[in-house]
């Protein structure tokens, strides 16, 4: 969505609701808000290839703020601030951005993680590539 003061509110509004709906997470300050408007911004550029705009992908973001309340609770804070969200960016990413910051891509990952024989057994299988394809276990094909 475009990157409006408008829809900055919305985000803020987002934020609310995830802090109220969860009942535990601490109240969030005016510098964890902004922090995650930026947050949004830059996941709507890398993410979504969009400028000036503000991303939709509200799941990830309220991981991001149970994350960053996980934070404040367990340091005993009495707020959600900015600093438990950008701690939360370097804890709540996918297990893809993991593995690529560690090998640089996945399939590089594959190869220095996995043995000779698993290597071996990789590789493209599907169920209707199966001789017994179509057929139910126990006769019911």
């Amino acid at each position: 969505m475009p990157d409006t003061e408008s829809n900055r509110l919305k985000i803020a509004q987002f934020c609310a609701q995830e802090i109220a709906v969860d009942g535990r997470i601490r109240p969030a300050t005016r510098a964890a808000v902004l922090e995650l408007v930026k947050e949004a911004r830059r996941r709507a550029e890398v993410l979504d290839g969009r400028r000036n705009a503000l991303t939709l992908r509200l799941r990830e973001l309220g991981g991001l703020i149970r994350t960053a309340g996980d934070l404040a609770a367990v340091s005993g804070s009495e707020f959600l601030d900015a600093n438990h969200i950008r701690e939360a960016l370097l804890r709540a990413r996918s297990i893809e951005e993991q593995v690529r910051e560690v090998y640089g891509s996945f399939q590089s990952g594959l190869r220095q993680e996995s043995t000779e024989s698993q290597r071996q057994s990789m590789g493209y299988y599907n169920w209707s590539d199966h001789p017994d394809s179509g057929q139910f276990p126990g006769g019911y094909g």
